[in-house]
Order: structure tokens, then sequence, then C-alpha cells
């Protein structure tokens, strides 16, 4: 199993999520449409062994609307944390072989700056088990 496999399959889920309009497994350089979500950079905890665990920690920054009318851009960030939330219940695995949890542990709603310009959103951090049997030696 690879880290790329993780982040398509989350890129899977992230375009499955009712409200969201452009969805990377990867970093980018540009924002699709509004609102946008993407990963972030892996923390990955390593267990070697037989069985090798990886536990990876992403964050999935999901960008709303560029700064402007506050009270209607958190409307609009906050509606779609459940969905997501609701989309991370439902697909355990990610479509792959070796990952057998997806969980969140915690969003950070803000102001984000993206290619110098504000963007009212929020990060969740996801915490991804994966287990491979390998072989040494």
């Amino acid at each position: 199993m690879s880290i790329v496999e993780v982040r398509e399959g989350l890129e899977t889920l992230l375009a499955s999520v009712p409200g969201i309009a452009s969805a990377s497994g990867f970093g980018t350089e540009k924002i699709g449409a509004l609102p946008a979500a993407y990963v972030g950079f892996d923390t990955d905890q390593i267990t070697a062994g037989a069985s090798e665990v990886d536990l990876h920690s992403l964050p999935i920054i999901v960008l709303v609307a560029r700064k402007g009318m506050l009270p209607n851009e958190v409307r609009l960030m906050e509606s779609l944390i459940e969905p997501l939330k609701d989309a991370i219940r439902a697909d355990q695995d990610l479509g792959t072989q070796t990952v057998c949890r997806v969980q969140f542990r915690e969003v950070l709603e803000g102001v984000f700056t993206f290619a110098d310009v504000a963007y009212t959103g929020f990060t969740m951090t996801v915490e991804i088990k994966e287990i491979s049997h390998v072989s040494y030696g």
C-alpha cells in the first residue's frame, strides 16, 4: 500500500461529499470551483513487523469562499462539516485492501491564505490506519 492510494481514496471520498465542488487528494497550486477540498501533507507513524502498521495523520483543507460576508461564509462552511464526517464514517477502507480505519480527529475553522488570497474554510484532521503484510530479509 502506498500513500498515493490513500490520497486517491480520499479524493474519491471528497468528491462524493454534497456541496464540495472540487476535490484533490494531493496538494494543489490552483483552487478549483468553490467550495474546494484538498489533502495536505502526511505524518506517518510506522510500527514495523510482519504486519506493518502505518498510522497516517492527514489534514483535509476545505476552502469555502473568499473572505467577504463572514456570517454567510460561516453558515456555508459549517453546513459542509457533517456531510464530510458522514462520508468518512461510510467509507472506512477508502476502497483499498489495506486501510482498516478512517477517523476524523479535529476540525479547525478559520481564515486561510492560499496563493495570497484569504479564504474562509476549515481543516479536518483525519487519522488513517493501514496494515500491510511484509517480509524482512
